[in-house]
């Protein structure tokens, strides 16, 4: 019969896909790789958000044996379906009820659909392979996600700490650059900057050399941090907290000028001034 085709409001596209890109014998000798429990591959396409190619034949159409032997056959059709749909084949006994749900009237009819079901084309009688690949490219556009626009302001924010932590990561400072990262995927996590960044987190991660360096960084900034603690409390004149931070920071660095300078303030808080000895780097 003379293919007709009753369109659901399909978008515009750009140039199809080149047919050529998508050929390989093995999809000229297997085809589609045909799902055959409805239920199932419905399932399956909400799950991987691919559209639905529904197939429905009969045993004895000429044009369907003629349509499945060579337009299904060809390698572009089988590469595009098994790449980026799910292929039903409806069995015209065991579904008959989704036949008629349908309104299947015809054989050869080839419906094309969104993950969630919803119709976007009825393709009616054979169809020549060219044809047929132009309403199924058509299809797998029509399903894509919609571009959210990026905000300006977040987009630079997440581009100038990824180029920090790229700076870092050449300097060999770790410790920093897997901060930045980790604060680029928790909030910028849909950006391809948090991508970048989890790429480069792992690498670091992965390397027990680049971890322990990191975790020396770690340290210095800690002992650090530990002995402008100690002063805010002697500021507010608790000396006790005040000697619990130093005596911190001696376990923590060992033999390190932070340490020697804990263990003056802590001789002074204790009233012993101790005159600092030779002091030695980690």
């Amino acid at each position: 019969m003379i293919p007709t085709t009753r369109p659901h409001s399909l978008p515009k596209f750009a140039a199809a896909i080149l047919i050529a890109s998508l050929a390989s014998a093995a999809a000229l000798a297997e085809g589609p790789d045909w799902r055959t429990d409805y239920n199932q591959a419905r399932r399956e396409a909400t799950e991987k958000s691919k559209p639905i190619l529904l197939e429905f034949v009969s045993e004895n159409c000429v044009w369907c044996k003629k349509l499945e032997t060579t337009t299904l056959r060809d390698p572009a059709i089988a590469s595009l379906l098994n790449e980026q749909y799910v292929p039903i084949k409806v069995d015209p006994q065991r579904d008959a009820e989704l036949i008629q749900r349908l309104q299947i009237a015809s054989f050869p009819t080839m419906l094309l659909a969104a993950p969630d079901g919803r119709i976007i084309t009825i393709v009616e009688g054979y169809l020549e392979a060219e044809k047929l690949l132009t309403h199924l490219q058509a299809a797998a556009v029509a399903c894509r996600p919609k571009a959210v626009a990026r905000d300006p302001q977040r987009s630079r924010r997440a581009e100038e700490l990824l180029a920090q932590a790229k700076t870092e990561f050449q300097a060999r400072d770790f410790f920093n650059c897997l901060e930045k990262c980790q604060l680029l995927v928790a909030t910028f996590g849909d950006s391809p900057e948090a991508a970048t960044a989890a790429r480069i987190e792992a690498q670091i991660m992965a390397n027990p050399d680049w971890l322990a360096r990191a975790c020396n960084n770690m340290n210095d900034r800690l002992t650090t941090m530990y002995l402008s603690l100690a002063d805010a409390w002697l500021q507010k004149g608790k000396p006790e907290e005040a000697a619990a931070c130093l005596e911190k920071v001696q376990q923590l660095a060992p033999g390190s000028t932070r340490a020697q300078v804990a263990l003056v303030k802590l001789s002074r808080i204790q009233g012993k001034v101790t005159q600092p000895t030779e002091c030695k780097k980690p």
